[in-house]
């Protein structure tokens, strides 16, 4: 080494595409954060509409407390801060610089790189917080909110003539005084029959013909 003189070593070629693929990459670090940041926004859009369907699916019950509905508004909320966060990212930015200044160029560069990156970070996490929520609620959902089928009635036939031997066969008492049968629950009702539970506790199901009428308790 002469004096005042630095002498380096000569870069080998591999070396040099590997510093020239670097500064490529550096060049397009804001296009591929703005396209990132895009596609994040519209996947984040898509999901919440698919949440937000899905709890159309569920009647919700009219007595719902206000604690159940804050519980199922934290994904959609969480979405929509996600989606924010994504599409913030591509939002125009007005700023003062100086294009004939590199140190200014740099810094602008650099400080964008940074917000853009940061933001991208939080977007993605609550991309991750969004989906296991709405998982969860509608895991919930699919158990809790599902519409329960109604109490059976308690009813009466009115016997038609001549049918008041099946009934007794089938374990359902009638009041001959009054043609009519002793209480029994009303499960279901078809087109063409009713299906009861006795006071013993006997699931009956006869023809619609065997009754002049139903009366409600």
């Amino acid at each position: 080494m002469d004096d005042g003189v630095l002498i380096g070593e000569v870069p080998s070629i591999e070396e040099v595409e590997w510093v020239t693929l670097g500064k490529e990459m550096r060049k397009d670090t804001l296009k591929t954060l703005n396209e990132d940041a895009k596609g994040l926004a519209t996947l984040g859009s898509s999901l919440l509409l698919v949440y937000t369907g899905a709890l159309t699916l569920f009647k919700l019950p009219e007595n719902a407390s206000y604690l159940g509905l804050g519980i199922m508004a934290i994904p959609i909320v969480l979405w929509l801060v996600c989606i924010f966060f994504a599409s913030s990212i591509n939002f125009s930015e007005l700023s003062r610089i100086y294009v004939n200044d590199p140190n200014d160029v740099k810094n602008f560069i650099e400080k964008r790189i940074k917000e853009k990156y940061d933001k991208l970070i939080w977007s993605r996490r609550l991309f991750i917080m969004s989906i296991a929520a709405s998982a969860i609620v509608l895991f919930l959902g699919g158990t809790s909110f599902q519409e329960e089928d109604p109490a059976p009635q308690t009813v009466q036939f009115l016997v038609s003539d001549n049918s008041s031997p099946d009934y007794k066969n089938a374990s359902i008492s009638v009041n001959e005084s009054t043609g009519k049968t002793d209480p029994v629950k009303l499960i279901a009702v078809s087109d063409e029959a009713y299906k009861v539970r006795s006071a013993q506790g006997t699931v009956v199901e006869f023809n619609k013909d065997m009754a002049k009428a139903i009366i409600y308790n």
